[in-house]
This record gives C-alpha cells, structure tokens and sequence, in this order.
C-alpha cells in the first residue's frame, strides 16, 4: 500500500503523462522540421496583423501599406516585359 495520498499519486501520474507527451511532441518537431514540407497558405503581416493570401500579397502589402521594398515579382515582371520577344 502506498503512503503517499491518492491525489498526489494520481498528480505524479499526470506529470508522467505530461513528460511522455512533451518528449513525443519533440521528436514531432524534430521530424518535421526534416521534411520538406508546403509554404503557408497564408501569410501574417508583421506590422500590422493584416492575413493575406501568401508570399507575394504579403510583400505587395508591406510595399504599398508600409513603405517596404518593391516586391521582387513586380521587378522580374519588368524584367521580362523589357526582354524582347521571341
């Protein structure tokens, strides 16, 4: 019989519990981190919280929203309607 009361008994079984999740959730990590996994979907502007579409809605935004660079696609779309024609 254990000497320690049931609750205490049933917090360290908890925190047992608790420990093996923590370390299935590193190797999760670990393992994904590994993968090539998709770009998201969606992109959150660090200035302002605004959710936009992806990557070149986010760099449109921050171009026109808050006086970032002018976003690479639009400088390779220049780029290309300068090229002569094929």
């Amino acid at each position: 019989m254990s000497e320690e009361h049931e609750l205490i008994v049933l917090a360290k079984k908890i925190r047992w519990d608790l420990d093996a999740t923590r370390a299935k959730t590193s190797e999760l990590i670990r393992q994904l981190s590994e993968m090539d996994l998709p770009e998201p979907s969606q992109r959150k502007c660090e200035k302002c919280g605004a959710t936009l579409a992806g990557k070149l809605s986010l760099a449109e935004h921050v171009y026109l929203s808050h006086e970032g660079p002018e976003p690479e696609h639009w400088l390779r779309a220049e780029e290309l309607a300068d090229e002569p024609a094929a």
